[in-house]
């Protein structure tokens, strides 16, 4: 009985002191008028408060024995300092060998970097000091499985991404990223 309660009481403070480290990390002072862009709307309107999301290539076309590149970049006017990002592939066709930060953070902290079996990504940047929201988020890397075949890497809308005061963007996919092995 007192081992229950132990345990208990142990996930509970695990718990606050999660989400205190969570709300300290993601909500890390105020904008300055120093920090602010000129480009940002001051009147802070939901339909101002867009990103969009991109990958460039939008096309692949790789042969069944080589690796390819493809970057994430991020595009909007908000001060930004962390992006959860969410993303689909087929896993029978590709294999997401490697992800890494792109140059839109200066000194990002990797704070989930989870590719799995089952075609999904969960990768998740932050960094301390705001970035202007507009730059290459993250760069992946693929193998083809087959010898042929086609498909997407889709950035889902479970995808978030958080400006300074901690508050989320609303986030626009501008493109999926096809591929084609031959």
């Amino acid at each position: 009985m007192k081992n229950g309660i132990f345990i208990t009481i142990l996930i509970i403070l695990l718990l606050f002191v999660s989400v205190i480290i969570f709300i300290k990390y993601f909500r890390q002072g105020t904008i300055n008028v120093d920090q602010t862009p000129s480009s940002i709307n001051p009147n802070n309107s939901k339909s101002s408060r867009i990103v969009s999301l991109s990958f460039q290539p939008e096309h692949l076309a790789l042969k069944a024995s080589e690796t390819g590149v493809l970057t994430v970049s991020l595009n909007g006017q908000y001060l930004v300092n962390a992006v959860d990002l969410d993303m689909t592939f087929n896993p029978e066709d590709i294999q997401i060998t490697g992800i890494a930060p792109g140059k839109i953070f200066n000194n990002p902290e990797e704070l989930v970097k989870k590719i799995d079996a089952t075609g999904h990504i969960l990768y998740t940047l932050g960094a301390a000091q705001a970035s202007t929201a507009s730059g290459t988020l993250a760069v992946l890397t693929i193998t083809p499985l087959t010898k042929k075949g086609s498909g997407k890497i889709l950035i889902t809308s479970k995808t978030i991404v958080a400006d300074v005061s901690g508050r989320a963007l609303i986030v626009v996919p501008s493109s999926d990223l096809t591929y084609d092995i031959q």
